[in-house]
C-alpha cells in the first residue's frame, strides 16, 4: 500500500527575454498574456492576445490573437492538452507544464533476521510485539504520536 502525498501543485516554467521564472497555477484558470494588460495572473512582453491554462484537466488554449498560436513539436494549434514535463511555444516565450508533485511511500522489505525481530510481519513492518531496533523504533514513536494528541501523559 502506498501513500501520495501532494507536494505541490502544478506550475508553469516560463522562459522569456532570457529570463526562466517558475509560476504556480491558479486553481481553475491561469491567464496569460501582454505585460502591462490588467486582471492577468502572468504576463510575458510582447506577448499579443491571451492563453488560458487550466489545472484540471490541464489544457492550454488560445483565447484571442489571430497569429498567438500555440506551437509544439512544429504544429499549431488552439488547444493543446498538458502532462508533466511538456513544453511549448506561445507569444514570444516558451512554457513547461509541471504537473502536481507527489511523495510517495517507500515500503522497504525486512529479511528474517533475528536482529530484526525475526522477520516481517504480516503488515509488512515492525509489529509491537517484535524485539530489536525496528520494534522499539515504532514503540517510541507510538508513544510520542500518543502524547502530541493527548492520548497519553508523559512518563
Amino acid at each position: 500500500m502506498g501513500y501520495h502525498l501532494p507536494m505541490s501543485g502544478p506550475t508553469l516554467e516560463v522562459k522569456a527575454g532570457g529570463r526562466v521564472r517558475t509560476v504556480p497555477l491558479q486553481t481553475g484558470l491561469t491567464r496569460i498574456g501582454p505585460a502591462g494588460t490588467g486582471g492577468l495572473d502572468v504576463e510575458v512582453d510582447g506577448a499579443v492576445g491571451e492563453l488560458h491554462v487550466w489545472d484540471n484537466p490541464p489544457k492550454a488554449v488560445r483565447v484571442r490573437g489571430d497569429d498567438a498560436l500555440i506551437g509544439r513539436g512544429g504544429a499549431m494549434v488552439e488547444e493543446l492538452e498538458l502532462a508533466d514535463g511538456d513544453s511549448f511555444a506561445w507569444g514570444g516565450a516558451k512554457f513547461r507544464f509541471r504537473g502536481n508533485r507527489v511523495l510517495e511511500e517507500i515500503v522497504e522489505e525486512v529479511d528474517e533476521d533475528p536482529d530484526y525481530g525475526g522477520g516481517a510481519s504480516s503488515g509488512g513492518g515492525a509489529s509491537m510485539g517484535q524485539a530489536g531496533p525496528a520494534a522499539e523504533m515504532l514503540r517510541r514513536l507510538s508513544a510520542g504520536l500518543l502524547v502530541e494528541t493527548g492520548l497519553a501523559e508523559k512518563k
